[in-house]
């Protein structure tokens, strides 16, 4: 009983960790999505707010569902 409890202890703890990296990955895709459309919002004269949010959140959601994608390839192999 002790050692099953320990190995899902070592399991949460690694989940934990796995969130944590994807958080900090998750945060430094959404700088640089930002940054890129704003530098070629600005070189292309679309300055316009408006503009820049919706190029944002069209790369965004793009990225974010070829992520998603991607990890529940990734569980659908682990049922097998």
């Amino acid at each position: 009983m002790r050692i099953d409890y320990m190995r899902n202890q070592g399991k949460l703890e690694a989940a934990k960790h796995r969130f944590e990296r994807f958080k900090q990955y998750f945060w430094a895709l959404v700088v640089i999505v930002v940054a890129v459309i704003g530098a070629v919002g600005s070189k292309t004269g679309f300055t316009d707010p408006i503009v820049i949010a919706s190029f944002a959140l069209l790369l965004f959601g793009t990225v974010w569902i070829s992520l998603k994608a991607t990890e529940l390839e990734r569980f659908m192999f682990k049922l097998k």
